[in-house]
C-alpha cells in the first residue's frame, strides 16, 4: 500500500480567543489580532486542498457579541468549517449560555464525522462544568448562582 497521498487532509485552529478588547502585553495578549491571525491561517488553508478545518475550542475569549466578528472569517474558507467549544466559548453573560451552540452553528456540542474510511469523533469537553449551558441547566437551584456572571 502506497502512502504518497495522504488519507485525509485538514486543518487546526487552535484558540483564537479573539475579543475586543485592549491588549494586555504583561500576559502578552493580544486579543484583536486574533482577526488578523486567524484570516492569515485561513488564507493558508485555502491554498491546500483540505477535507475541512476545526478550531478546537475558545473562538472568542469572552463576551457573546465578540461572535460575530470573528464567525464570519470562516465563511471565508473553502473547507467545512467544524468546530468544539471551550470554556472561553462560554465565557458570556448567563442569558446566552443556552445560544452559544446556535450562535456557532451546532446542533450540539459532540458529533462525529466520516471522511472516506475515517470517523473523526468531537467530544465536548465542558459536559461536565461549572460554565457550560448544559451544566447550568443540570444543576440545582442551590447551584444555578455559580454560573452567573
Amino acid at each position: 500500500m502506497s502512502l504518497s497521498a495522504p488519507l485525509v487532509r485538514f486543518g487546526i485552529v487552535a484558540d483564537p480567543q479573539y475579543a475586543d478588547i485592549d491588549a494586555d502585553p504583561a500576559l502578552n495578549r493580544y486579543f484583536r489580532q486574533s482577526l488578523d491571525k486567524l484570516s492569515e491561517a485561513i488564507d493558508t488553508f485555502n491554498d491546500h486542498e483540505l477535507d475541512f478545518i476545526v478550531t478546537l475550542g475558545d473562538i472568542i475569549d469572552r463576551a457573546f457579541e465578540n461572535f460575530d466578528d470573528i464567525l464570519p472569517l470562516y465563511g471565508r474558507s473553502r473547507h467545512p468549517a467544524f468546530f468544539l467549544l471551550g470554556n472561553h466559548d462560554y465565557a458570556v453573560s448567563a442569558q446566552h449560555l443556552p445560544d452559544v451552540l446556535r450562535r456557532v452553528g451546532m446542533e450540539r456540542a459532540y458529533y462525529d464525522l466520516v471522511f472516506g474510511q475515517y470517523r473523526f469523533v468531537f467530544l465536548d469537553g465542558s459536559d461536565v462544568s461549572v460554565f457550560s449551558a448544559a451544566s447550568a441547566i443540570r444543576a440545582q437551584p442551590w447551584q444555578r448562582n455559580a454560573y452567573r456572571h
